[in-house]
């Protein structure tokens, strides 16, 4: 995983109108493969940037919005090396600039799906991603 993709999963956990589980309490999200992503002997794992989002935000975000920096940077540390990102296609993250700086994916057809706001305050790992 590199820092784009891990950026843009940081923005999709902490984006509260983003939804990991339904009304019934099923994960929308398969993580099941990253059960034990903190030991040494856990293998390459092959997923998705909502994946890891889905990740950050159970293992690193309080049930009142609060994030766990240390656990963020585990997730960061380890997925570099670990987590193989796969998905969206043939698009591109990219930063839309303006009063609030926003993460962008742009599709191979132009189409733009907004991922979050790129500084996110009280966060110290947070960063401005270059695209």
């Amino acid at each position: 995983m590199n820092k784009t993709q891990f950026d843009a999963a940081v923005a999709i956990a902490l984006d509260t109108s983003v939804r990991f589980i339904d009304d019934e309490g099923n994960h929308l999200e398969d993580i099941t493969h990253f059960d034990g992503f903190g030991l040494e002997s856990f293998k390459t794992v092959t997923c998705t940037i909502r994946q890891v989002a889905a990740l950050i935000r159970w293992q690193s975000v309080g049930m009142f919005g609060g994030v766990d920096a240390a656990a963020l940077a585990e997730i960061e540390k380890i997925g570099r090396h670990k987590f193989n990102v796969v998905g969206y296609g043939n698009g591109t993250v990219q930063i839309r600039e303006g009063e609030t700086p926003l993460l962008i994916w742009v599709g191979p057809d132009g189409t733009e799906t907004p991922l979050g706001v790129l500084f996110i305050e009280g966060l110290p790992m947070a960063r401005r991603i270059m695209a």
